[in-house]
Parts: structure tokens; sequence; C-alpha cells
């Protein structure tokens, strides 16, 4: 019998409430639980379950970065932020990192973000276009995907855009 998407998330809640003892993961939405993932001590093992779990339940890897993107910046944990943009060298969200800090009232992060990020991989573009203001506008030279991403209503709100 094949399992619904639904079906394997409650499955998966009951294995990391399990897991971490902790009860609280159990009738979450996959967003929360996902959340919840990411505000808890990044380790590999916490950031692959959360992979492991969308890719299982059918919700694409973007989704993930995306929640953890603001997962971080809502628990200002800036530092694990970068850590985890960096690692997996996400540069088609670099820009939604910038916003997202400028969005939180973090610019000092944000300008190091796009300083780093042009002297590691020599890479000007961000950086140009945050001293050009480009990230103070409505959604700078984010990518088309993150463009229409943000223009959906729901998603404007939790991002708190708009």
């Amino acid at each position: 019998k094949k399992l619904t998407s639904q079906m394997l998330l409650k499955r998966f809640q009951k294995e990391l409430s399990i897991k971490y003892s902790n009860p609280t993961f159990i009738g979450l939405s996959f967003n929360d639980t996902i959340r919840k993932i990411f505000t808890m001590p990044a380790t590999d093992a916490t950031l692959k379950e959360a992979f492991e779990i969308a890719d299982k339940c059918g919700v694409p890897s973007v989704n993930v970065v995306t929640i953890a993107i603001r997962s971080y910046a809502l628990s200002k944990k800036w530092s694990d932020l970068k850590k985890f943009i960096l690692d997996k060298n996400y540069k088609s969200f670099w820009p939604l990192v910038v916003k997202t800090a400028l969005i939180n009232n973090n610019r000092p992060f944000a300008e190091e973000f796009v300083n780093e990020i042009a002297s590691l991989f020599n890479d000007p573009l961000l950086l140009e276009q945050f001293n050009n203001g480009e990230f103070d506008n409505d959604l700078g030279s984010m990518p088309s995907f993150q463009k229409n991403f943000f223009r959906k209503p729901s998603l404007m709100s939790f991002f708190k855009i708009g």
C-alpha cells in the first residue's frame, strides 16, 4: 500500500519526536516540521533529515532551502545561515540571503556576506548589486524563479515582504 505524503510526514514526525525526545513535532505542518529541524542545533545529520523528509514527501528541495533561510534569520542564527548556504554552494540563493538579512534589519550581515562572496568566489556581481542599492527596492535582481516565488501572496507575508 502506497503511503500518502501526509501519512509519511506523520511517520517522520513520530520518529523525530522519539529521536529528539521532543513530542512537539507531532501534528505540525510540513513547513513547521522542517522549520523546527532548522531551529535545532545545526548538524549535517539534521540538515540531511530535512532534505530526506522533503524528498520522501515529494516536496522540492528548493522549498527546504527557503525555509532554512527564513528559520535561521528568525532565530538570529546568521552564522549557521552563512555556513549552510556556503557549504552547499547554493549560489542561486545568495540574493535571497541578502534580501532576508535586509528585511530582518541585519544590514551588517548582508554587507559582510556580499563582500565574502566577492572575495571567496571572485564574483563581484552580488557586491555591485548591493552597493548600487538593488536590494533596497522591490526584489533586486533575484533569479526569476525566486521573483515568481515571492510574488505568491501567501509567501509575501511568510517572508515579511510587501
